[in-house]
């Protein structure tokens, strides 16, 4: 679905939830066949009949597997994916509106992947990819022509507002820029231009032998190890202190510092990549990198 005037989601790990500005988003409902390989399945009616055309149509179940794409707020962060990203097994409530009126609400959520990112010259983001076992709640809302108004939650309310470059400490529930973070390799503040952290995990659906003629969900639900990483592009300055190393001790991301600051610590980091290559003919040169995590601190 793409996310309009109206375009929000809703995130509920732990009993509450956060509303974020999405950019996109989407949770297709897709029926999974079972076929077999050695049957009659089909038909060609004209012009010579009885002709099989594939494989018959067994069982299904339904799948939701999806994605949104959001503008990262300190609120959302803080309150729900920081937790989630923790508690690997939790299931959560994601509610997304494209337009007004319309609900959809799937439970019982995993994350199979989050990606949370930044650039010179934009909002923190992060993309949340997700298995949700059901959907309860489907409402198709209103029409698109008479609801250009968007959602009033981020406009109306006084306590909300964009923030303010000389003022960094803003308000929580508006999208972080990216200047108002920070990089920290072994307790120095480095001079990255982009970064992104990266999380990810299998999610694995069990069925079970319940002897029923009719299509029957997923039983059991499990996710598999996670894998975490950092890359980013850094910008030599001078008197630069970045010493490109086989391993790092610590690296903190630090979201909104200088405003009770949002943190995600890793240890233990090891290099995998690193490229020092020429771009185009009119930009500085970063060295792009790219470090594996063995250890998440809380």
């Amino acid at each position: 679905m793409a996310m309009g005037y109206e375009g929000l989601a809703l995130l509920n790990v732990n009993g509450t939830e956060d509303m974020a500005l999405c950019t996109g988003a989407s949770v297709p409902k897709s029926r999974v066949r079972l076929d077999s390989s050695a049957a009659y399945g089909g038909q060609i009616k004209t012009p010579v009949p009885e002709i099989a055309i594939g494989t018959p149509h067994t069982h299904d179940w339904t799948a939701y597997d999806g994605s949104m794409d959001v503008e990262l707020t300190k609120d959302f962060y803080d309150n729900q994916l920081k937790p989630w990203i923790f508690d690997r097994q939790k299931a959560a409530i994601v509610t997304i509106q494209s337009r007004s009126g319309n609900v959809q609400r799937f439970t019982k959520c995993y994350w199979n992947s989050i990606s949370i990112s930044a650039s010179d010259g934009g909002a923190v983001t992060a993309s949340i990819g997700f298995v949700a076992m059901q959907r309860d709640t489907y409402t198709i809302g209103g029409d698109y022509l008479g609801n250009k108004v968007g959602d009033e939650g981020f406009c109306s309310l006084q306590s909300f507002g964009v923030p303010d470059p000389l003022n960094p400490g803003g308000s929580n529930n508006v999208p972080i820029p990216y200047w108002n973070t920070q990089v920290k390799i072994n307790s120095v503040v480095e001079e990255f231009i982009t970064w992104t952290i990266d999380f990810s995990q299998e999610v694995v659906k069990f069925f079970g032998c319940e002897d029923n003629a009719n299509p029957v969900e997923p039983k059991y639900v499990a996710v598999g190890p996670m894998a975490a990483s950092f890359s980013g592009d850094y910008m030599f300055v001078d008197a630069a202190t970045f010493a490109l190393t086989e391993t790092i001790l610590s690296l903190d991301v630090l979201l909104d510092p200088y405003n009770s600051p949002s943190e995600f610590k890793f240890e233990d980091l090891e290099l995998e990549t690193a490229t020092d290559a020429l771009q185009s003919p009119d930009s500085l040169v970063p060295i792009a990198v790219e470090y594996a995590a063995y250890t998440i601190a809380v």
